[in-house]
């Protein structure tokens, strides 16, 4: 895809593992953010479910980066999916 440069300060490939508590039991989520120029990506994998959910963004004011703190579109589509599975109330 890309070539490693050293001169692309603060540039990292990384992801964050997390459970999110919007079903019994929670999902877990392996989730990966990025831009690709002026484009925003969040990849959110579900391994023990075996899908994965992807949002794209053409705008810097799409806040894609916050599923972890329970806020966003990524946090927003997990619960929309997985909220039926809740017991209620």
């Amino acid at each position: 895809m890309f070539r490693a440069d050293p001169t692309l300060y603060g540039e990292a490939l990384g992801s964050w593992a997390w459970d999110a508590e919007v079903c019994k039991p929670p999902v877990h989520v392996v989730e990966r953010q990025g831009d690709i120029g002026s484009t925003r990506l969040l990849s959110l994998l579900l391994p023990g479910r075996n899908a994965s959910i992807v949002i794209i963004a053409n705008t810097e004011k799409a806040d894609l980066f916050n599923s972890y703190s329970k806020k966003g579109p990524g946090y927003e589509v997990l619960r929309a999916w997985f909220g039926s599975m809740l017991p209620s109330k």
